[in-house]
C-alpha cells in the first residue's frame, strides 16, 4: 500500500475489507461491495505516484 502513497491510518480500513472478504468468501454481494470500496478508495492513490 506505501506504494501507491497510503499511510497508517488507512491499514484499519484494509484490515476491515480484507476481514469482511474473508468471513464470507462466497457471498458475491459482499465481494462487490468490497471491490467497489476499494476502487473508490484507491482512485486517489495512483499506481505509480512519483
Amino acid at each position: 500500500m506505501t506504494t501507491r502513497g497510503a499511510k497508517e491510518d488507512m491499514m484499519h480500513l484494509v484490515a476491515n475489507l480484507i476481514d469482511e472478504v474473508l468471513r464470507n468468501p462466497e457471498n458475491e454481494e459482499t465481494i462487490k461491495r468490497v471491490r467497489e470500496k476499494v476502487n473508490a478508495t484507491m482512485k486517489d492513490y495512483p499506481l505509480f505516484a512519483y
